[in-house]
């Protein structure tokens, strides 16, 4: 086998905020500039403030130059009003643009991890990561930029000019700064596990409400939703507790800051009001530092609220980089122009899984065109067999070849469009019918998909149905029952005419006489292509070239039906067994 290549494909590198965030950056600069000038402009208009009332003080003012102040301080809140609403909205499309990608990204990334993966996480804790970490980003990335750019400038550039105004008065809002920044910085550092233990909650209401939703015929067959409403209760209670303990950090924050900023406020108007009556700081200047005061504060708080968004945004991108982090064991081959056909042959293969033997020293050739059967008792291996062909799984040695080519160096989509399987669930979509049974072509061919539900001895059943095949299946296919699942799941198989086809143990649901007819309408179809039939029923393996008996992973007997009911053994006792009770239901 062929040692794999590193992907280039972008989609699969490590998860990377500023990866998703630079191709923005056009957007990010002019909504900076914008912030650049709400900020200046917006400190510059309380030295208009502070020219007009020193000026009303000392008499000189008139109404002309009152007019012509009211008229620039107008014109600079206009400007200011669309310096800000390009301030708000750009790094508010980042977010969602950011968001977009990173919920693609995800999905995308979700779509090529394999079984082993999805085996490990629970299906709510995954829809969790997708919706509300994938919100925690967004809002930390489009309302967190916002906030923090502005919160920034406020600071700097406020501090800046308010120094070069009046040093001493500036002092004291500077010796507030540090209280009010070591508040916010014990808040974060407090809220940091709070939030991830709230997340984490979240995650399993998700995975309980999911399980549930999926499994609703059960819990309602064994009468049992009074139990699953206490167990979700009790799930809600730990995520309010979870949730308050981490209320109780943020709470107690915001009023302790809001009373140092009415303490800062205190101290301007009760110092500068002293210098204005000695004489050595003007009533403009006073009301300047007040109006600065409030410009300055209330940054800093956002620059905190901020912060608790960056902290929340950081613990989510951390639960989504889990996601992309995770390596699929089944890697993609690169063997470019593969020729098609060829037998198949599983060679010394030995399958482990969670430290326990599947399948064991199994070899075994399947000639091109040849159908095989596939029998044996629970557990011993079968679909397993069948799950390394599409390379659900790889073995933990051996190989599977098709010709001379080991299928690990073919390309997966390669690999498996040249084979269709019908598993023992099938799983239908919430769309119509026809829909599901067309899934996997690239076109909707309704003469294709008559033809396959004829094969599958269900068009007659479709076509009385309220819409036909335009019938909506509900989720998972609720509408139809077991039988006709199974039957739409060998239309879907054998649609688009594939080189190897699977059906695994397919025709469990249905009637014997169901059966003889899907089975009629299958064999010119198994002609033509080299199959693989899983069934415990041997009227399905009747007709199959060869039949395969396994138990406990290894290969026990090989024939025909003929070779295989004249030799003692599980197939001849399974004959058997289903005959006399054939016999018997006939008698009744």
């Amino acid at each position: 086998m062929t040692d794999m290549p590193a992907s280039t494909d972008p989609d699969d590198e490590p998860l990377k905020l500023g990866r998703l965030i630079w191709p923005h950056w056009p957007v990010i600069l002019l909504g900076a500039l914008a912030t650049l000038g709400t900020v200046i402009l917006s400190l510059y208009l309380p030295f208009i403030t502070r020219r007009v009332i020193d000026g009303l003080q000392a008499g000189d003012a008139e109404s002309g130059w009152l007019l012509t102040q009211g008229a620039t301080y107008l014109g600079i809140a206009i400007i200011i009003a669309c310096c800000e609403r390009g301030m708000r909205f750009l790094p508010i499309i980042v977010g969602r643009l950011v968001s977009r990608e990173l919920r693609r990204k995800t999905f995308f990334k979700l779509l090529r991890l394999d079984l082993r993966f999805y085996e490990s996480e629970q299906t709510g804790d995954i829809m969790s990561r997708m919706t509300s970490d994938v919100q925690a980003v967004h809002d930390m990335v489009g309302h967190g930029l916002l906030n923090l750019a502005r919160g920034s400038f406020f600071l700097i550039f406020g501090f800046i000019v308010m120094y070069r105004t009046d040093a001493a008065m500036a002092n004291i809002m500077a010796v507030l700064m540090p209280i009010m920044m070591l508040i916010v910085f014990v808040m974060l550092y407090q809220m940091r596990p709070r939030y991830q233990a709230a997340q984490e909650q979240l995650a399993n209401i998700s995975s309980f409400a999911q399980e549930n939703f999926s499994g609703i015929r059960l819990v309602k067959g064994f009468g049992i939703e009074s139990r699953q409403e206490e167990a979700f209760e009790s799930l809600n209670q730990e995520y309010i507790k979870r949730n308050l303990s981490l209320a109780r950090i943020e709470a107690p924050a915001w009023p302790f800051l809001g009373f140092l900023f009415t303490l800062g406020m205190m101290l301007i108007v009760y110092y500068g009001g002293k210098r204005v009556i000695a004489g050595d700081m003007t009533l403009g200047t006073l009301v300047l530092f007040q109006q600065y005061m409030l410009m300055v504060t209330w940054p800093f708080i956002a620059v905190g609220w901020t912060l608790n968004l960056v902290v929340k945004g950081r613990i989510s991108l951390k639960r989504l980089r889990h996601l992309f982090d995770a390596i699929p064991e089944i890697r993609n081959g690169a063997l470019e122009n593969p020729a098609s056909g060829g037998d198949i042959e599983f060679r010394n293969i030995h399958l482990e899984l969670g430290g326990r033997t599947i399948l064991e020293d199994l070899s075994l050739t399947i000639p091109e065109g040849m159908t095989i059967g596939i029998t044996g008792p629970t557990g011993c291996g079968k679909t397993m067999l069948a799950s390394l062909l599409v390379r659900q799984r790889d073995p933990s040695s051996g190989e599977v070849l098709i010709g001379d080519t080991d299928i690990r160096d073919l390309p997966l989509d390669v690999l498996r469009s040249r084979i269709r399987m019908s598993p023992q669930e099938p799983f239908m979509f919430s769309d119509t019918l026809a829909d599901n049974i067309a899934y996997g072509e690239a076109d909707l061919d309704f003469n294709r998909v008559l033809w396959a539900s004829e094969v599958a001895h269900l068009r007659e059943e479709a076509e009385n149905f309220p819409k036909g095949f335009q019938t909506e299946l509900g989720e998972r296919g609720v509408t139809l029952s077991g039988g006709q699942r199974q039957r739409a799941a060998i239309a879907r198989a054998v649609i688009g005419n594939p080189e190897i086809l699977i059906l695994d143990d397919t025709l469990s649901a249905v009637d014997t006489q169901t059966e003889a007819a899907i089975l009629k309408g299958l064999r010119p179809v198994l002609r033509d292509r080299t199959s693989i039939i899983i069934s415990h029923r041997i009227t399905s393996l009747r007709d199959a070239d060869r039949t395969v008996v396994m138990d406990m992973g290894r290969i026990t007997q090989l024939g025909s039906h003929e070779e295989l009911i004249q030799t003692e053994g599980y197939y001849k006792d399974l004959e058997t067994t289903q005959r006399l009770t054939a016999q018997l239901e006939a008698h009744e």
